[in-house]
């Protein structure tokens, strides 16, 4: 989709064990060939709903959420880190998004 070069070189070089998924079929292509050109997803096995971490793969296909997403990199910058959004006025945009809903519901009234 045009999110720029993945990190993944750099992280493993760092000792960070990386791997490959499709999330989005719809909207890119489901081959691995598309998806080694995706954004990256860090995820947090250290919470309840993925202990004990025996299988990876199938802990985090059959019981991960979104609770355990830890970092996301898109297009090369860091979106979230530590489980929260980066460099995003939260306060702001949900009194944005509180407003535009009200706004529409007076509308459809």
């Amino acid at each position: 989709m045009g999110h720029g070069s993945p990190e993944i070189g750099r992280l493993r070089r760092f000792g960070v064990p990386t791997g490959l998924g499709v999330d989005t079929v719809a909207a890119v292509p489901g081959d691995m060939f598309a998806v080694m050109r995706a954004d990256v997803v860090v995820l947090d096995t250290n919470l309840p709903n993925l202990a004990p971490m025996l299988d990876a793969v199938g802990a985090v296909a059959t019981a991960a959420g979104v609770r355990n997403v830890d970092t996301v990199i898109v297009g090369g910058e860091v979106v979230k880190r530590g489980g929260r959004l980066v460099g995003v006025d939260l306060p702001r945009v949900l009194g944005l998004a509180r407003r535009s809903g009200e706004r529409l519901v007076r509308a459809a009234a």
